[in-house]
């Protein structure tokens, strides 16, 4: 390139359309820098490639946010036969995956990107009650799985269940289930008495970890 006279070196170098390509050029030695530098060379160049911002884009009307359907859409609930209602309750979400509790005896996982569901019917308790008031519904990954930033599968989740029920003889019990979809299958964990959680009890120190016995 030493033989190359600086015409030629110019309309070679006008030639890179990137400017930071042509920095790196003008960096490899001091004729390339010269001629690079040079007045004339910077008007041939801009003359021959436009400015890479011309300016912004200023909008005056009022921005509205449109959802895009494709994506993770909750239609699919709705044609289920067990429809989950227009506003259900949301009680948890791990995973990717989200429980919902339509009614008192209702539960649905989704995956909605997946476009996949889960019904589970709540059983009423394992002994006859007259009411049942729910506590709290936990959304947790299977014995064995972590949730590191990885998606959960539709068969890896296990709904802890907890509430309170009323016997036929006015007494009333905390209650602790847990559901299991690998299984498919309810798992009283615990029962209390409420008199106990009251009294202090030992029978009342009751673990709300999945699988986990009283102590």
């Amino acid at each position: 390139m030493t033989n190359i006279g600086d015409d030629l070196l110019e309309l070679i170098l006008v030639r890179i359309r990137s400017p930071v390509r042509l920095i790196r050029a003008a960096a490899t030695c001091k004729p390339w820098r010269r001629v690079i530098s040079g007045a004339g060379f910077l008007r041939r160049f801009g003359s021959l490639h436009s400015p890479l911002l011309l300016g912004h884009y200023y909008v005056r009307g009022q921005t509205f946010f449109v959802p895009n359907d494709d994506h993770a859409s909750l239609d699919f609930l709705h044609s289920t036969p067990n429809r989950i209602g227009d506003h259900p309750e949301l009680t948890d979400c791990r995973g990717g995956l989200l429980l919902f509790a339509p009614s008192i005896s209702l539960l649905v996982v989704c995956d909605p990107w997946a476009g996949q569901y889960k019904t589970v019917s709540v059983p009423c308790t394992w002994v006859d009650c007259n009411t049942r008031c729910r506590l709290g519904l936990f959304l947790l990954p299977a014995e064995g799985v972590e949730v590191t930033g990885t998606k959960l599968q539709m068969s890896e989740f296990r709904v802890l269940h907890v509430h309170m029920d009323q016997k036929i003889n006015g007494r009333l019990f905390v209650t602790v289930s847990v559901f299991c979809a690998r299984r498919n299958y309810w798992h009283l964990s615990s029962s209390t008495d409420t008199e106990d959680v009251i009294a202090g009890t030992t029978a009342a120190r009751v673990s709300l970890y999945a699988g986990s016995s009283p102590s």
